[in-house]
């Protein structure tokens, strides 16, 4: 897949919607300790951590085809969660996705999914 270059922090919302293999280049943002964004040939990856809501959350996308996104989080009962999910885009009118969820109160739950 792809590697990681560089750690740039801004908002997710600073983010690039889109980028091209040529847009790997600095960006000066405000330290945000809570989001890491890394860039690297239209690869991007978000961790963001939030202590408040005890969640932990990875997103590892690629503009051209492939989209992958984990997220745990412990809430105030204690419950453990546990998703991923991922789309990955096989041609212009076909995508196929895909999600898991498992929680520490015994339920799995999986979907798949085609578009066209």
């Amino acid at each position: 897949m792809c590697k990681s270059e560089g750690t740039l922090a801004m908002k997710e919302e600073d983010a690039p919607k889109e980028l091209s293999p040529s847009s790997h280049s600095s960006f000066d943002c405000a330290f945000q300790p809570d989001r890491l964004l890394r860039i690297h040939n239209s690869c991007i990856f978000l961790i963001s951590l939030s202590l408040l809501s005890q969640a932990l959350k990875l997103s590892l996308s690629n503009s051209q085809a492939l989209s992958l996104k984990l997220s745990l989080s412990l809430s105030s009962s204690q419950t453990l969660s546990l998703s991923l999910s991922n789309s990955l885009k096989l041609s212009n009118s076909l995508t196929l996705s895909s999600s898991l969820s498992l929680s520490s109160s015994l339920s799995l739950s999986l979907s798949l999914s085609l578009s066209l």
